[in-house]
């Protein structure tokens, strides 16, 4: 039963993205609470009404790359019945031994969300979307599953456990 609650969250949020796709983005300013939950589990329209025209563009950008570019769309798989993560499996991934900080954050690395101008990074550079529905459902949270999504991000804290 769980498995068919993940599949809904997931195909709802792409009935969400087709939507806004379609009307230009103006979806996203009719149903504004909807998104802002979705990307950072926060109805604060003044906390988060500077991400509305960053997201719009940034997912214009995210589709055309998933569709030009095969190394992209190929690394980033999400079944839709998968378990959310709020962390990356360490049974198939590691923290590398030069690492500098072996408490699991990034220790301020963020590459890939700066290598994919994520709208979501603050001045500061974390994540405003850190543990959001978005955050746990799609890549984010579950970052990295696999050599190809290290090796894509060139990440320098993760390595694949053979």
């Amino acid at each position: 039963m769980r498995k068919v609650y993940w599949a809904t969250i997931r195909i709802s949020f792409f009935v969400l993205l087709l939507l806004m796709l379609i009307t230009g983005g103006l979806s996203v300013f009719i149903l504004y609470p909807v998104y802002v939950w979705y990307f950072s589990g926060d109805l604060r329209f003044s906390k988060n009404n500077k991400f509305i025209l960053p997201m719009i563009s940034k997912t214009y950008r995210y589709m055309y790359d998933f569709i030009t570019n095969p190394g992209y769309r190929k690394s980033f798989p999400v079944q839709f019945a998968s378990l959310p993560r709020i962390a990356p499996d360490c049974q198939k991934v590691r923290i590398r031994a030069d690492w500098l900080v072996i408490d699991g954050s990034c220790n301020g690395c963020s590459y890939c969300c700066k290598m994919r101008g994520c709208p979501f990074m603050d001045e500061h550079h974390r994540c405003a979307g850190y543990g959001s529905l978005y955050w746990r459902y799609f890549n984010c949270g579950r970052f990295p599953e696999t050599q190809k999504q290290i090796d894509y991000y060139s990440c320098p804290k993760w390595e694949l456990i053979h």
